[in-house]
């Protein structure tokens, strides 16, 4: 050939040459994503895939693998997923070639695995506890993972209709739990009220007035916890005889006002014994000497005690009494029997049948006394002679010309006499005016003596 101007001959020579493949790159975009199943498999799609290098036209392709995997099996986004044996393919295949036959990416999500843990219904008794007897089920747990400590409780501990709801779980599955979305169910559950039983106890009491009993009922039943306050029994009436008990007056204190209780009270029997009266001799008795032993008594000579206030309750007060003797004297022993009560409560009393006390008084009755006549002069020891035979008559071998009661209640008084003597005066022998000068020696004469017959006791 020739250039344009025909200067030359132009001859081409042939010679080698090569091209060398594009370099094609491949890598993960978008989102791989599946829901936590415990492995690291990750499944792909063709828009996973971008293949970078083409030049526009050609055909050429990648394999777009569909099996991948996570950099772990655990659940969260942003993970690693790799993908292996990557290849081209296409009529340009040739022109080009991977740079890489894997290749991998943050583009992996594994989102948590759905769980259901359900609650079950149940019924039970009230034990003081929110704790229920049965466990939960769960729902679609992957296989190797487990549920511990799964449990269910009820919203109070109190008797009535209750919610039991999931509590306590723990989920073994490598991540804490985080593998998983639970789902709770709640259950509809019942605490029926705990049987109670309230039981009186025998006792035998002293007839006091009131009802109350010294003993305390006993529980049974009762959870740990609760408490009861007040508890007391009574009898059925207040009277002596034999009653009933029975339980009253409690509170229980369980934080539900008692509704966690279906209480049983049951009775006992019971005894009130009537309460001894003292029944006493008080004040005093007295009569004049009459050789008998009868004492007459008035109801201010007697006492009653213990009477509770408020009861019709009295002491029959006999009349008739006994003297410990007849012989006169003071703080004689004055004895009774046949004592009884009367009255709305008599019956709720006993009382001594008898009683005595030294409060009886018999009266000497005047004495006789020897009235000796001049010319006897009598000294001072005569008279104390005199008085001292209170029971019986002095002789002074003389001439009696009077004798006639002159004594003093208690004969114990050398003068005077109890009282006037008809047709005398006090302390003289004869009729006339009262001779009264206590100054007059015996057998002595004065103003108001007489030598002759007066002035002696």
């Amino acid at each position: 050939g020739s250039d344009s101007l025909g200067n030359y001959i132009i001859t081409p020579q042939a010679a080698s040459g090569s091209i060398t493949p594009a370099p094609l790159t491949a890598s993960l975009t978008g989102t791989v994503e599946k829901v936590y199943d415990g492995t690291t498999v990750a499944t792909l799609s063709s828009a996973d895939y971008q293949l970078g290098g083409v030049i526009g036209g050609d055909d050429v392709s990648l394999n777009d693998p569909v099996s991948g995997t996570y950099d772990n099996r655990n659940a969260g986004p942003g993970k690693t997923v790799s993908v292996g044996c990557l290849s081209i393919s296409g009529t340009d295949q040739d022109d080009y070639s991977l740079t890489s036959t894997s290749t991998s990416g943050a583009v992996g999500t594994i989102t948590k695995a759905p769980l259901t843990l359900t609650a079950l219904t149940e019924t039970r008794t009230y034990d003081g506890t929110t704790l229920a007897d049965v466990t939960p089920t769960n729902s679609a747990l992957v296989e190797g993972d487990s549920v511990s400590n799964l449990v269910e409780t009820f919203d109070s501990r109190n008797a009535g209709s209750r919610t039991l709801s999931v509590s306590g779980y723990i989920i073994d599955d490598g991540a804490n739990g985080g593998n998983y979305a639970v789902t709770l169910v709640a259950a509809p559950g019942t605490i029926n009220p705990a049987p109670l039983t309230l039981a009186a106890v025998t006792d035998t009491k002293t007839y006091d007035g009131g009802v109350t009993s010294g003993a305390t009922p006993t529980d049974s039943g009762l959870v740990p916890g609760d408490s009861i306050s007040g508890l007391v029994q009574v009898f059925d009436s207040k009277n002596a005889g034999a009653r009933t008990l029975t339980v009253t007056g409690y509170t229980i204190s369980d934080g539900n006002g008692g509704g966690n209780y279906i209480v049983t009270t049951t009775v006992a029997p019971g005894t009130i014994d009537p309460k001894a009266l003292s029944a006493s001799l008080v004040g005093s008795v007295s009569k004049p000497y009459d050789g008998n032993t009868d004492a007459t008594l008035a109801s201010s000579n007697y006492s009653l005690a213990g009477v509770v206030s408020g009861d019709q309750v009295s002491l029959n007060d006999p009349a008739g009494g006994t003297y410990d003797s007849p012989a006169a004297g003071f703080n004689k022993l004055v004895s009774v029997d046949g004592l009884a009560l009367s009255g709305a409560d008599a019956d709720n009393y006993t009382v001594n049948a008898d009683a005595a006390a030294s409060i009886g008084t018999i009266t000497a009755p005047p004495q006789p006394i020897v009235v000796i006549v001049p010319p006897v002069d009598l000294t001072q020891s005569d008279f104390d002679q005199v008085a001292a035979a209170a029971n019986g008559v002095v002789n002074f071998s003389t001439t009696v010309v009077n004798v006639f009661p002159v004594g003093n209640v208690d004969n114990t008084t050398s003068y005077g006499d109890n009282g006037p003597i008809t047709g005398a005066g006090n302390r003289d022998l004869w009729t006339g005016t009262d001779q009264s000068d206590t100054s007059c020696p015996p057998g002595t004469s004065g103003p108001n003596c007489s030598s002759t017959a007066g002035n002696h006791p």
